[in-house]
């Protein structure tokens, strides 16, 4: 005779793994725990930041030194406090561009002279005279620039010349950059500005460079020595 069927034994209904509360409160636990350590984690992908920007200082420096030398004409690098942008060019671009009557070339663009590009942007075969830019990441800007020496370029003394005087040579390419930087400080508009001086002989002024990461509050330091065009990149 055939049991009833409802004599038979219910088979004990299936409960998923998790509830849903359970659910919520691993996902609160995870968020948790990725709020405490994401600070920790975001700081080392911030420093990547700072270290493009200083190649990228590094090459607008190697460029500059190199369209100096291959022209045959002094230039110049416009840094300024607050700011991301780094502008070179002549003596003669600068004065143009701040009359309005030369535009300033992007480095973003096209292919440069240069024996190699600069980091994320090169300019294109633009007029030499041409005021170039740099855009640094942007939260990075330039928070101060420290001369390492006195001296715009290191003279041969005589032993008549007293320790730090510069010999006056009306052809040099000391005077030429001495009262070119003193004309291009009037350019700027506001805030302190330098100008880095890269000469046709390819030397220039020993400088200290210091980037600073609005994000992270962090600063890194670039030591530029003039003689030999090396760079020193410390945090």
């Amino acid at each position: 005779m055939p049991s009833n069927p409802h004599d038979r034994r219910r088979a004990p209904r299936r409960t998923p793994a998790f509830t849903l509360l359970e659910l919520v409160i691993v996902l609160l636990v995870m968020v948790g725990m990725l709020a405490v350590v994401w600070p920790n984690l975001q700081r080392p992908l911030r420093r990547t930041t700072l270290d493009e920007a200083a190649q990228m200082l590094r090459d607008a420096i190697d460029e500059n030194r190199y369209q100096a030398m291959l022209l045959g004409q002094p230039r110049f690098i416009h840094l300024q406090q607050g700011s991301s942008e780094l502008l070179a060019g002549t003596f003669a671009g600068f004065t143009a561009s701040s009359s309005g009557g030369l535009p300033l070339a992007d480095s973003s663009q096209g292919e440069s002279a240069s024996p190699r590009n600069a980091a994320g942007a090169t300019a294109g075969p633009t007029s030499p005279a041409a005021v170039r830019s740099w855009q640094l990441p942007a939260t990075v800007v330039v928070s101060q620039v420290r001369w390492t020496l006195d001296i715009l370029l290191s003279p041969e003394e005589d032993p008549g010349t007293p320790a730090g005087a510069t010999d006056s040579s009306p052809a040099g390419t000391d005077s030429l950059l001495s009262d070119g930087e003193s004309t291009l400080a009037s350019l700027a508009s506001s805030g302190q500005s330098w100008w880095l001086p890269l000469t046709a002989s390819g030397q220039g002024r020993d400088a200290t460079i210091e980037l600073f990461d609005t994000s992270i509050e962090e600063t890194l330091t670039v030591t530029y020595a003039a003689a030999t065009g090396a760079l020193e990149i410390r945090r």
